[in-house]
């Protein structure tokens, strides 16, 4: 009994080894190798997106925080308002966040980007 099972074993073990596929031949394609380069040139169309209200971009430079924030809006007020409607801004972009732990560590009175 003991033999039956270790040839079944032995069998079963053996299977995997005749299942392998064989490897295809290497096709010689030299033209495969070969690339052209499109000759149609596509223009670059910029994505523009709406500065926040807390930014202002001249040129390379951007400026941002609360005081830009503040000479921007209209209704000064309104950026205290915890109220107030969305074009105001969210209070989340003046805050400085610490990149190690991703807590805020201040407020950006004016910072400058370039």
């Amino acid at each position: 009994m003991k033999m039956i099972v270790g040839l079944a074993a032995l069998t079963l073990l053996s299977l995997p080894a005749l299942a392998q596929q064989a490897k295809p031949r290497p096709v010689h394609a030299p033209h495969l190798l070969q690339y052209e380069l499109p000759t149609q040139v596509f223009p670059f169309e910029p994505v523009l997106t709406p500065a926040k209200p807390n930014e202002i971009f001249e040129g390379r430079f951007g400026f941002s925080g609360i005081f830009v924030q503040l000479a921007k809006t209209k209704n000064p007020w309104q950026l205290i308002n915890p109220f107030s409607p969305p074009q105001y801004g969210s209070g989340n972009d003046n805050v400085a966040w610490n990149i190690i732990n991703g807590a805020p560590s201040g407020l950006k009175l004016f910072s400058i980007s370039f």
